[in-house]
């Protein structure tokens, strides 16, 4: 039980720092997540294909790497005009 709540708690610091970290970019319309043991995909939606604007969402991802050593990361941009949501995912932005 001790490992699910820990799980729980590393998912959910994860989520909020993530959270954090890009909504204070432009641009940056969503963000889903998928969890698989230990390993998160985050998929991120921008509003527009630009390089300017991807840099800074990988700039955060790196960030979030940064805080959180441990886990494996997955990270996916994609311009909302040909994102369509994966049902194994959930919305967290």
């Amino acid at each position: 039980m001790a490992t699910i709540q820990t799980t729980r708690s590393l998912s959910q610091a994860i989520i909020d720092a993530f959270k954090d970290l890009v909504s204070k970019i432009d641009g940056v319309s969503a963000a889903y997540l998928k969890v698989r043991g230990d390993s998160f995909s985050i998929w991120t939606i921008i509003d527009r294909d630009d390089t300017a604007l991807m840099r800074q969402v990988f700039k955060a991802e790196f960030e979030l790497m940064d805080r959180f050593p441990d886990p494996e990361f997955d990270f996916r941009v994609i311009p909302k005009d040909i994102f369509s949501p994966p049902e194994t995912f959930t919305q967290i932005l």
